[in-house]
């Protein structure tokens, strides 16, 4: 717009010019027509020269004086239209700052020199809760709260010294509250008088941000203060421009560090000046440290400023020793516990069902295979893993059971298949520690303890408790039986002498009836003496034993078993003696024997063979060999025959013990048992036992004197 009046104002002049040009050319060229024509008249030529001189410089002059006037009143025109549209800038801006005056956010109000308001906008009007007429002609004095600072005539007088002056005070409202308020005031000169221009702000909000502020960096001091924990930052030269929290460094409160250098206070520490230069230089670090005997845990992060600069680095440093302290004892407490479960066989389990996760004990872990000892899946896939096929439906249905709440202890046994392929019996005994909202189980803790051994114990108590009843039984039958063989004997014995006086002829067969009554009962007599041997109560003393003894005790107490199973073929070498208990070895023969027998089908009787031998074996050690052709035994049977309870006998058939007690008696004796067998084709059993130097068997030693081969067996 300005420049469009500006365009238009030049044009006028221009035009007027450019007319007044033309005017004075075509009088000069009517002039000098003129001159021309008095020349061709025949005047004078130097008059008629002067003449058209004089006609052309009065025609410059009236053209530049025409000239300057155009000039003179196109500048007018100029100014004119420039001081017209500082008038329109200057309305629009006084419109403008009398919006902003009126209605801005800030307390804006004009005072004369005595502090009288002469103007007042409406923020003024609304902090105070006075109406802007009530505020003209108001001393600002009457607008003082009590006690805020120095009065208002001393405010004015030191805004004259200096021109100028921002403070903070309180103010009144007209409800008699106070609050804060920052006041900018500044003077100026007006038509002769002094006016203070003064622009308030209300500082409420700002106050209670500012105290909210105070009260959280107080409450963060204060558990900075209690917590093992130093807060440091430092600028990009290394200077601590922030110290909260404990005095952990350099025996320096962290408040008076604030202005150093820590690259100064941190110089005793080894290596601390490369960690704090890789800290400025921007690197993330987490350092450890030990200073004055404890242990700390620092974190430098970097520091940046708005523009996303490196400004510095932030340092956490915590006391962890305690941690440490405490760790290492919780370390301690969990190796002596883990040693007292494995010394009593035990491991603790726990079962996170959420996770789906069952952590075993040290003890189980190592055996069952589980690395970490760790085992994940659900009740139905982690029992198959840690119980066997034989025991999963019993301890499922228990476990379901007890995870319902309907039995609030899980205590059962079962067995377990260790990597090495061995069998153990474990004891659990646990309960659900944590269930939901709906009831269903969260977390079961127990413990699981190997029981094999005790198994195992009580099986020998069993059988020891058998055995002493048989003893028992055995040794009233055996005296029973004694007495009447005792008048037997001695009857045959006197007829056979009555009858040796006859002819012989009449006698020969009578006698002969005779001893032979007297050769069974004497083998009656033999055997009841073997069975109270074998059964006699008492104390099993460790003694020098000739094995073969044992072995022809076993063999005449198995003999009805064998009888009519099949043949007795036996081998006995010259042997040194082992050191046992003649007894239990004859436990073990015995069992081994029977077993033999028992594995012949009677149907065959003809074919079947149960053989014994008694050898020395390369190391020195004596071999027992009780071996059949019987049925055999597959793999699988082959690697549970000695476990306790295991039978491949029908129900009530048998036990299951006497192999494993069999295996415990040789073991305790140093010895071995070694099996071979194939099915359809027969076993096995080799007992090796350690040999005594000391004392040798008897030479000669009597072979068995029924169902026996008539001459030693060649070895395969």
């Amino acid at each position: 717009m300005v420049r469009h009046q500006r365009r238009s104002t030049w044009l006028v002049p221009l035009a007027v010019f450019a007319g007044g040009v033309t005017g004075l050319g075509l009088l000069a060229a009517e002039g000098l027509g003129a001159v021309r024509r008095l020349v061709a008249a025949g005047a004078d030529e130097a008059l008629a020269a002067t003449a058209a001189r004089h006609l052309l410089l009065s025609a410059a002059a009236i053209a530049a004086l025409g000239a300057a006037a155009v000039w003179l009143w196109a500048r007018r025109r100029l100014r004119a239209a420039a001081e017209r549209a500082l008038e329109s800038r200057l309305s629009a801006l006084q419109a403008r700052f009398s919006m902003l005056q009126r209605h801005g956010n800030d307390i804006v109000m004009l005072l004369d020199e005595s502090g009288t308001i002469v103007e007042a906008n409406d923020r003024a009007s609304e902090a105070y809760g006075l109406p802007p007429e009530r505020l003209r002609g108001m001393s600002v004095a009457a607008l003082r709260a009590p006690e805020s600072g120095p009065s208002p005539a001393e405010r004015l007088a030191e805004i004259r010294r200096r021109g100028g002056l921002v403070f903070e005070t309180r103010q009144l409202r007209a409800s008699g509250e106070e609050f804060p308020v920052e006041i900018s005031t500044r003077c100026f000169e007006a038509e002769g008088r002094l006016y203070f221009y003064s622009v308030g702000r209300d500082i409420t909000e700002r106050r209670r941000i500012q105290r909210r502020l105070r009260e959280s960096e107080d409450r963060l001091r204060a558990i900075l203060r209690d917590l093992p924990v130093l807060l440091v930052a430092l600028d990009r030269e290394g200077t601590v421009t922030l110290g909260e929290g404990q005095q952990l460094l350099a025996g320096l409160p962290p408040a008076q560090a604030v202005g150093q250098s820590a690259f100064v206070l941190l110089a005793h520490l080894p290596g601390a000046e490369q960690v704090l230069r890789r800290a400025l230089a921007g690197e993330t670090l987490v350092q450890k440290a030990r200073v004055d005997g404890r242990r700390l845990d620092c974190h430098f992060t970097p520091l940046r400023d708005a523009g996303g600069h490196l400004a510095g680095t932030v340092c956490v440093a915590a006391d962890v020793s305690e941690r440490h302290r405490l760790r290492r004892a919780l370390r301690e407490s969990e190796e002596r516990l883990r040693l007292a479960l494995d010394g009593t066989q035990a491991a603790a389990v726990d079962w996170d069902f959420e996770a789906g996760l069952v952590h075993v004990g040290h003890y189980w872990a190592e055996r069952l295979g589980l690395p970490g000892g760790e085992l994940r899946g659900t009740v139905d896939e982690i029992v198959p893993r840690l119980v066997r096929p034989e025991d999963q439906g019993r301890v499922r249905a228990a476990m379901r059971e007890h995870l319902a709440g309907q039995v609030e202890t899980y205590d059962a046994e079962h067995q377990v298949a260790l990597t090495a392929g061995d069998l153990r019996w474990v004891h659990l005994r646990g309960r659900v520690v944590a269930r939901g909202a709906d009831g269903a189980p969260r977390r079961w803790v127990g413990i699981a303890t190997d029981v094999t051994a005790q198994r195992q114990l009580e099986a020998r108590l069993q059988i020891g408790e058998r055995m002493a009843s048989l003893g028992r039984l055995a040794g009233g039958v055996a005296h029973e039986i004694n007495n009447p063989l005792s008048y037997v004997v001695s009857n045959l014995a006197f007829a056979a002498d009555q009858l040796r006086g006859r002819p012989l002829a009449e006698t020969e067969e009578v006698l002969q009836a005779l001893e032979d009554a007297r050769v069974g009962a004497q083998r009656a007599r033999d055997i009841v003496r073997d069975l109270r041997t074998f059964s006699q109560p008492g104390e099993d003393r460790t003694e020098p034993v000739d094995v073969r003894h044992a072995v022809t005790t076993a063999l005449a107490l198995a003999a009805g078993e064998l009888k009519h199973r099949g043949r007795l073929l036996t081998r006995f070498d010259e042997v040194p003696r082992v050191m046992a208990a003649e007894r239990r070895l004859g436990q073990v023969f015995l069992n081994l024997v029977v077993n033999a027998a028992q594995a012949l089908d009677p149907r065959r009787s003809a074919q079947n063979e149960v053989r014994v031998e008694v050898t020395r074996a390369g190391d020195g050690r004596v071999v027992v060999e009780v071996s059949d052709n019987g049925c055999g035994m597959s793999s699988q049977v082959q690697a549970r025959l000695f476990e306790p309870f295991f039978t491949t006998r029908p129900i009530g058939a048998g036990t299951g013990l006497g192999l494993s007690v069999c295996h415990g008696i040789v073991k305790a004796l140093g010895g071995e048992i070694e099996v071979e067998s194939q099915e359809g084709r027969g076993s096995v059993f080799r007992v090796l036992l350690p040999a005594l130097e000391s004392g040798p068997a008897e030479r000669g030693f009597p072979l068995p004197a029924a169902e026996v081969a008539p001459a030693p067996l060649a070895r395969a």
